[in-house]
């Protein structure tokens, strides 16, 4: 009885590795036959662009920089590598992997106030690249804690594991393609006047004047990902991007902070945080923290005036 109950969990793990193997070829082939969605264009950043502008953040960037502007102007090809909830982690990543295949010439890097809090956030976020794990799973978790790196990687012993999030992104844009914009996602619509009025008057309220506390690790992490640009001759220009309302204490230390650190490092800093052509502007914005595609065609096109003037003074 007991060679009969050991052989049948020998054949009930075989029959689950099988399954897995099968089910994670089958979800692989799903994967990259996307033609549009967020996972075609990362699978673009991932394997095959090499365009000699990029811009990387968060979805501030999928909608405030428009490539075809950017290409046109500066005469050079561009891509947004932008993506919803990333931060410093992914951008980190994402360069690195785009660097195995060729520099860029020009990084824009975006920055967010929050990208200093909570890593453990950012890691669960860096899922968006599991797909890609084969190729760069070095890459993808060389800034987790050494547990987490660990736990990760026993995960990819699933060969369905890399692709469980994915599936509904498949079936979305399958249903419903996407067009593409060189990475860039056009927002449409403008934010009530009233919302406006009642976002002003919750900011005047406001009396919390606590410095943050962001992980000075990150902060470390950012300073040595500057540097690392820098030593491989790109030129970088990090950008603060503009929200309808003014930044707060908070992210108005945050911003003072990270343009310490740049200016230590000798990077040129573009802020339009608090620019007074976009804060309370709310034809220019979608919602509170994006632009509209005319607020983003005004944003890239002050951006590409900034970086010609920066260039011809040096």
């Amino acid at each position: 009885m007991r060679k009969k109950g050991m052989y049948r969990v020998f054949v009930f793990l075989i029959a689950f590795v099988v399954c897995d193997a099968v089910a994670g070829a089958v979800a692989k082939a799903l994967f990259y036959s996307q033609k549009s969605g967020k996972y075609a264009r990362l699978t673009t950043i991932v394997k095959t662009d090499t365009a000699e502008i990029i811009v990387l953040g968060s979805s501030h960037v999928m909608a405030h920089f428009i490539p075809a502007v950017i290409r046109d102007s500066l005469h050079e090809s561009a891509y947004n590598y932008g993506a919803n909830g990333q931060k410093l982690l992914f951008a980190r990543a994402i360069y690195e992997i785009r660097k195995k295949r060729s520099t860029p010439k020009m990084i824009i890097l975006n920055v967010d106030a929050d990208w200093f809090f909570d890593r453990h956030n950012q890691q669960d976020r860096m899922s968006d690249l599991y797909p890609y794990y084969g190729s760069d799973g070095d890459i993808i978790f060389r800034d987790f804690d050494r547990k987490d790196r660990l736990i990760g990687r026993l995960k990819f012993l699933s060969r369905t594991f890399p692709y469980n999030s994915t599936i509904v992104h498949v079936i979305k844009y399958k249903l419903k393609p996407q067009v593409d914009f060189d990475g860039y996602e056009p927002l449409y619509g403008a934010v009530d006047s009233l919302q406006l009025a009642q976002a002003l008057g919750a900011e005047e309220a406001k009396t919390d004047r606590t410095p943050p506390r962001p992980d000075t690790g990150l902060l470390e992490l950012f300073s040595r990902f500057i540097g690392e640009i820098q030593r491989d001759r790109v030129k970088l220009y990090v950008v603060f991007s503009p929200e309808l309302v003014k930044p707060d204490f908070f992210e108005a230390s945050m911003i003072r902070k990270i343009k310490t650190i740049c200016d230590s490092g000798g990077v040129s800093v573009v802020d339009f945080s608090g620019s007074d052509m976009f804060n309370n502007h709310r034809l220019l914005f979608h919602d509170f923290g994006h632009l509209n595609d005319s607020g983003a065609h005004l944003l890239t096109g002050m951006l590409i005036d900034s970086v010609r003037l920066r260039t011809n003074t040096r």
